[in-house]
């Protein structure tokens, strides 16, 4: 295992080698943390854990105690199931979908008459999500709640499924359903052929089986325009926020992006080199006590000697105690062209809390 990390170190070393231009002698995990590098191996978890978890969503998985089986049991963030399934492709699309410009909404009517019009929209505040359902037509309604790892775009996916639930086929079989949402987003996942989404995938269903039934239309309407219908959803969506989550609305699983971004903050926070220095340059300066912090300024001619150790503005070598943390940067020169250039930081630190002398 050390034997595969070691190679693996040496693959990522040349390649920063080559990315940065800097001497060969400089440590590996130094120029890891000034490029804002993760480190191979724990790159190579991430990926395995996420297509353990698409294969475990596909029920293609088997969790296990021992070796890459139990990948996923090491990842407390991970919901018990995520919104997720294998990539669905449908050409069946009973339902229509208009989606009109800012422009065309002013010669769109708000509310159709000798119609049903159906307002649905989706809020999140406090890392609570809700959602809610208006309709003077069918006077109603309703609010609801998602479980807090679910997306503002699952919810208004969801307040269109809500919607769904509430029409009765033998009663509005002759008659027009309109129903408004401010996502663009979810508009054009359902009006797509392709999903890989449950929440798509299931309010798809429902809107192909209703609409065998119902002649439904979905319309996009902007949001914040003073559109009653609308305001009075995005309210009680608001209210959505603080009700109980009912037992249907509990399975809900987590976006796949979400869980994503869970393991990818997870396996760095195991990315912390032998120094204690995170690998992340934005907290580089954060566990290092006593440090004296310079700006520099300074083009690609002069990043590789720096990077190395040795301080162009000094004329001199820097010494064991300084660490360089940059960022290539870009300075507007008029008539649209640009010049690049590298702004780092140089920070210096106590002999004895010196990253470059331990990691030499």
């Amino acid at each position: 295992m050390n034997c595969n990390l070691r190679i693996l170190h040496k693959i990522q070393g040349s390649a920063e080698l080559c990315i940065s231009g800097a001497p060969r002698t400089i440590a590996t995990e130094a120029l890891s943390t000034i490029l804002d590098l993760q480190p191979l191996d724990l790159l190579a978890k991430r990926w395995a854990s996420a297509t353990a978890l698409r294969l475990r969503e596909a029920a293609a998985w088997t969790t296990g105690s021992t070796g890459h089986s139990n990948i996923l049991s090491k990842h407390s963030p991970l919901p018990r199931n995520a919104d997720y399934v294998p990539p669905i492709v449908n050409f069946e699309r009973r339902y229509k979908i208009f989606i009109p410009t800012r422009t065309d909404w002013d010669n769109v009517p708000h509310q159709f008459v000798n119609a049903v019009n159906i307002y649905t929209d989706g809020f999140k505040l406090n890392s609570q999500t809700g959602g809610g359902v208006f309709s003077p037509e069918l006077d109603i309604k309703v609010s609801f709640r998602l479980p807090d790892h679910c997306s503002v775009f699952q919810v208004e996916v969801m307040a269109i499924q809500e919607a769904i639930t509430h029409l009765n086929t033998s009663v509005h079989q002759d008659i027009d359903i309109f129903i408004f949402s401010d996502s663009p987003a979810a508009l054009r996942a359902l009006d797509s052929y392709t999903t890989n989404s449950k929440t798509i995938s299931e309010c798809r269903k429902s809107l192909n089986e209703m609409a065998t039934h119902l002649r439904l239309n979905l319309i996009w309407v902007p949001g914040h325009r003073n559109i009653e219908g609308n305001c009075i959803s995005d309210e009680l969506a608001r209210q959505g926020t603080t009700a109980d989550i009912l037992r249907d609305k509990d399975m809900v699983g987590m976006p796949m992006a979400t869980c994503k971004l869970h393991l990818r903050q997870r396996l760095r926070g195991d990315s912390t080199p032998p120094c204690g220095v995170p690998l992340s340059t934005s907290l580089v300066c954060v566990d290092v006590p006593s440090v004296v912090v310079t700006i520099l300024l300074i083009s690609n001619l002069w990043i590789s000697p720096t990077i190395g150790g040795f301080c162009y503005c000094y004329g001199k070598h820097v010494d064991e105690g300084t660490l360089f943390v940059g960022s290539l940067e870009s300075e507007r020169l008029g008539a649209g062209a640009r010049t690049l250039y590298w702004s780092l930081t140089m920070i210096h630190l106590p002999s004895k809390d010196s990253p470059r002398a331990r990691l030499s």
